[in-house]
């Protein structure tokens, strides 16, 4: 994953940062099921989000083929909207607290699905 934003808040102020990144990296799975994509978040996390793009055949509206939520630090999804030999764009979001802060980043990585 590379880093697309930062936020991070206290009680008084918040920061925000962008990356902009150039390069993103692709991640290739072979197989013919959709894969399991599994999470491991830093200590403080609370929620990760994630919105799944396809990069060679987006939607309509511009807007995800599928998002998700996971509660806690950890945890797997498993995209239905992935087919092989496509290339998608995922974007996840780390919301994170503790105890005179919270903040999210946000990372992103392509992902492409090639048969066997």
């Amino acid at each position: 994953m590379v880093l697309g934003s930062t936020t991070e808040g206290t009680a008084c102020s918040t920061s925000h940062g962008d990356a902009f990144p150039q390069n993103v990296p692709l991640t290739i799975v072979h197989g013919s099921a959709s894969p399991t994509i599994r999470f491991e978040a830093g200590q403080g996390a609370t929620e990760i989000r994630g919105w799944i793009y396809d990069v060679e055949a987006p939607s309509p509206s511009g807007g995800p083929t599928e998002e998700f939520t996971l509660q806690g630090t950890s945890g797997t999804y498993q995209p239905r909207s992935i087919v092989a030999a496509r290339t998608y764009r995922i974007l996840v979001n780390v919301r994170w607290s503790f105890v005179v802060t919270h903040g999210e980043e946000t990372h992103l990585f392509d992902l492409r699905a090639v048969p066997d």
